[in-house]
């Protein structure tokens, strides 16, 4: 299958969501024309959003945002190079698959290229991009200029960005929340040692103090119907939110993504022995805090063995 043909049928794959459309309405015509196919993500305060998307060039619609972006090559049609200014100097990308971009959308000076290009992109405020980067290493002010002034390939960053979009196109049947803001972390972190600069870390034996763990536990028994994000844990227990899963664990055992999972299985083995057979399953999962009945039933029998249909037959004998 040549590339052409692979590109076309990626592009087919992509779907192009209604909060692309409402935006790239109010691009120039040229801008938005040059994009084939789009899969387009964003957080509501749109201080993250992540697209993967395939384009005929390299386009860039003149509006200075106070963001940085990062852009992963998955693939191209073309053996053009990107050329790319963002301020701190020209240079080119070449045409490989796993090349890396970090810009500034507020100093772009040249972004041009003859395509299509198949990337992975992801765009961040900049103000929340210094605030995980003070908290990762202290200082909000690192010079960047490293990043703004070269293409490079590095596997972890590569990996961080892949989960990342699939953590958000996982969204719907999944709650990982917790997970996807361990991966913004991350991606920050491999970042920061990609300029050489040390990052915050925590000893093996650090630990969550007990009564700020136990005030932890009761929230998520509390909260566990709902999504519950590792940065409301966080600042529950008093720590800093990118040392909180590890901290978490190294008190607990486990990660808190899997404890609040356990505390809802716990919660629907309750309610099965409690309510009715005539109960439906799709509502005890509504009660556990799953929108899906299907992530329900995974979750079940990843926790119990059985089915949850199973497990209220032998309950009842019926």
């Amino acid at each position: 299958m040549s590339n052409d043909v692979r590109l076309l049928k990626k592009a087919h794959s992509l779907r192009m969501p209604t909060e692309a459309w409402a935006r790239f309405q109010g691009c120039p015509g040229w801008y938005s024309e040059s994009y084939i196919g789009i899969d387009f993500f964003s957080e509501d305060d749109r201080s993250w959003v992540i697209s993967e998307s395939i384009f005929s060039e390299a386009a860039y619609d003149g509006r200075p945002d106070n963001k940085y972006f990062l852009s992963l090559l998955m693939n191209q049609g073309t053996s053009n190079a990107l050329e790319a200014d963002f301020g701190a100097g020209e240079f080119l990308r070449p045409s490989r698959p796993g090349c890396l971009v970090f810009g500034d959308e507020r100093s772009i000076r040249k972004l041009q290229g003859v395509g299509p290009f198949h990337s992975v992109i992801i765009s961040i405020d900049c103000d929340e991009f210094h605030r995980r980067m003070a908290t990762t290493t202290g200082d909000a002010l690192i010079p960047l200029e490293y990043l703004l002034t070269r293409t490079f390939c590095e596997v972890k960053t590569e990996r961080l960005i892949l989960a990342l979009m699939q953590s958000y196109r996982r969204q719907s049947i999944d709650d990982n929340a917790m997970s996807r803001e361990e991966i913004k972390d991350q991606l920050v972190m491999q970042l920061m040692t990609n300029l050489n600069v040390k990052t915050a870390a925590v000893n093996e034996n650090d630990k969550i103090k007990k009564e700020r763990i136990t005030r932890v536990i009761e929230y998520i028994h509390a909260n566990c119907v709902r999504k519950i994000t590792r940065d409301e844990l966080a600042s529950v227990a008093g720590v800093e939110a990118h040392h909180f899963t590890r901290l978490f664990r190294q008190t607990i055992g486990e990660t808190p993504k899997r404890y609040l999972m356990n505390v809802r299985m716990n919660r629907a083995i309750e309610m099965m022995h409690r309510l009715e057979p005539t109960v439906a399953i799709a509502d005890i999962a509504a009660s556990c805090g799953f929108d899906y009945p299907s992530h329900f039933c995974a979750e079940f029998r990843r926790h119990t063995g059985t089915t949850p249909e199973s497990f209220r037959r032998e309950i009842y004998n019926y």
